[in-house]
């Protein structure tokens, strides 16, 4: 039987003030709400560089709202269970969007692009339609904050989440093996998987420890004892655990993705491989190199000078030849580097005629 007097979970800064749930509620209500003006500016400077895919505008707009949820529900108080189920969904939401994209890569990887239609599809579309079901039940048969952390509805999602983060992991493991393959230099493809794992690591582990969580809860709790019982009613025993929780949950994958996926200009790269390229200041910001996935491996990581040659002086046909035949992004990367040492061996005064690398750079990027 509920006893609203010790009932820790309801505690907050407005109806039932604690001092301890307020500086609680308030923190991670000002991280949540930080967290979305960053996507809000993310998703504008995607727009402005014309960021050529939907993957990562979903991503962000589906972030920057479920922060905006967290924020609101943080603030009240974390007491109103829809704004917790609302939030859960964008995050599976996003989710979805990222194994999405990263089985398109790893569909091309395999050269069995048909996986995408066949079975990615179908299994995201039965997800989409049990985590619709999970959420709408759970919204509506809403309790008191004496059980409400009792309910199944949280087992089934965060379980539903652990399952679905493993189709993720999977297409990882492919595109791991042909940045292996590539003969881009040692440092970029350790950045590339860096990259990729941290991203991997991060939501597998904001997947694990809700099911962790939850099973435990529903282990503890009883009806006699509540939510409150489990820890053992001790308002600073129960905040600390908490605020680590959400902010593994939902504030720490948001981060990773602001960390890990940069807005980037549009260039002629491959549609799928160029999600994350290069930025606009020339520095190579993707966990993969821009790849044309036809062609066998290994190849080389510059061309010969007289193709290097003519690409420049706008031989269309030579540079579309080898843009198929080599990782673009090691080259342009070894190109711009080769400029920076010609010009430490030159005179101040030669340097206006031998021009800038980073417009060189641009030159190349216009040929590929």
């Amino acid at each position: 039987m509920r006893n609203a007097t010790i009932d820790i979970a309801c505690k907050n800064c407005f109806t039932d003030f604690d001092a301890v749930a307020c500086v609680r509620s308030g923190a991670l209500g000002i991280l949540a709400l930080i967290t979305c003006v960053m996507c809000v500016f993310r998703i504008c400077r995607l727009h402005w560089v014309q960021h050529q895919h939907v993957h990562q505008y979903l991503i962000f707009y589906f972030a920057g709202a479920e922060c905006l949820l967290c924020a609101v529900n943080w603030f009240l108080g974390g007491f109103y269970p829809q704004f917790d189920f609302a939030a859960n969904y964008l995050k599976f939401l996003e989710f979805v969007v990222i194994c999405h994209f990263h089985w398109i890569l790893a569909a091309k990887i395999l050269q069995k692009e048909s996986i995408v239609d066949y079975l990615i599809k179908p299994v995201v579309g039965i997800y989409m339609l049990y985590f619709t079901t999970v959420v709408g039940v759970g919204m509506y048969d809403v309790a008191n904050s004496w059980t409400q952390c009792m309910k199944p509805y949280w087992i089934m999602l965060s379980s539903g989440d652990c399952l679905i983060i493993q189709l993720f992991f999977a297409a990882g493991y492919f595109i791991t093996v042909k940045i292996n393959a590539t003969s881009c230099s040692e440092n970029v493809k350790r950045t590339q998987k860096r990259d990729l794992w941290s991203l991997i690591a991060v939501f597998e582990f904001s997947a694990l420890i809700p099911c962790v969580y939850d099973i435990t809860v529903v282990v503890l709790g009883d009806e006699d004892i509540g939510c409150s019982g489990i820890f053992g009613h001790k308002q600073f025993v129960y905040s600390p655990i908490i605020f680590l929780f959400m902010l593994i949950k939902f504030l720490i994958p948001v981060w990773t993705l602001l960390a890990v996926f940069k807005p980037t200009p549009t260039l002629a790269f491959d549609d799928t491989a160029f999600f994350l390229g290069f930025s606009a200041t020339s520095s190579l910001q993707s966990y993969y190199p821009p790849i044309n996935y036809d062609v066998p491996f290994p190849v080389t990581t510059s061309p010969p000078a007289a193709m290097r040659s003519s690409s420049i002086m706008g031989n269309d046909h030579t540079a579309t030849s080898y843009a198929r035949s080599a990782s673009s992004a090691c080259f342009l990367v070894a190109e711009t580097a080769a400029m920076r040492k010609e010009l430490q061996n030159h005179s101040d005064e030669d340097l206006k005629s031998l021009g800038d690398p980073d417009d060189r750079y641009q030159e190349l990027s216009g040929v590929f």
